[in-house]
């Protein structure tokens, strides 16, 4: 049987849209034993997430004959009766992985209209040579210029995202990954900006002690180790 050959990745780019939990400065691991990746979920709006739910799906069932055949040649090849069983179980129950993107809620728990894309890329691999290779994704300023050195890039920046539709077929499922591959940032949003206001929580003006508006001289620097504005925040 002649193998199944995959076509080349799609690549996409977005509308601008918001940044939420970008970890672009440095990666992160997701799970005990994962590889370390770099990642950033964009909130789009329902209309501009229209263009890009639809290649998803496009590119999804475009995929699922070459996954099948996928399956098929192992059943084909197997060398043992449990290896062949375990081949024949798995195309048998062929399923779809969780998609890359979900609706979006607010406080509340109610949905938006909006929508989150998950994009992700990991920070290394190994190359032809068997040596292990480091990556990250390129970052551009709003002009389109690469920035040499790149700022601390938190939750609710605003910006856009290219990529690639990236099939898998796993355990999990056959799905369609969103790999990163680089942003242009519109609206830096970095830590002490945009927090919430004393109404937001629900807080009321009263008489009392009253803040200076600048700090003092007298004011700590963070320890080694200590946030100056707390973490990113799901929104």
């Amino acid at each position: 049987m002649a193998e199944a050959k995959r076509a080349p990745l799609q690549k996409v780019m977005t509308a601008v849209g918001t940044f939420v939990w970008p970890k672009l400065n440095k990666p992160d691991q997701f799970k005990p034993n994962d590889p370390l990746k770099y990642s950033v979920k964009q909130r789009l709006s329902a209309e501009d997430s229209e263009a890009l739910i639809a290649k998803i799906e496009a590119a999804l069932k475009a995929y699922w004959p070459t996954a099948q055949a996928e399956l098929q040649k192992k059943i084909d090849e197997a060398k043992s009766g449990p290896d062949k069983a375990k081949a024949k179980k798995a195309l048998a129950e062929m399923k779809e992985a969780d998609k890359p993107y979900k609706p979006a809620y607010d406080d509340e728990g109610n949905e938006t209209g909006e929508y989150e894309f998950n994009f992700k890329m990991n920070a290394s691999f190994k190359g032809k040579d068997g040596k292990e290779k480091h990556i990250r994704p390129d970052i551009f300023d709003a002009a389109g210029k690469p920035m040499k050195v790149v700022p601390e890039i938190w939750g609710g920046t605003r910006g856009i995202v290219a990529g690639e539709l990236n099939p898998f077929n796993m355990p999990i499922g056959v799905g369609i990954g969103l790999r990163l591959k680089a942003v242009q940032i519109i609206e830096l949003r970095q830590g002490g900006e945009g927090q919430r206001d004393a109404a937001a929580y629900g807080f009321g003006k009263q008489e009392g002690y009253e803040a200076e508006d600048e700090p003092s001289m007298d004011d700590h620097a963070p320890a080694d180790g200590e946030s100056e504005a707390g973490g990113d925040e799901e929104f």
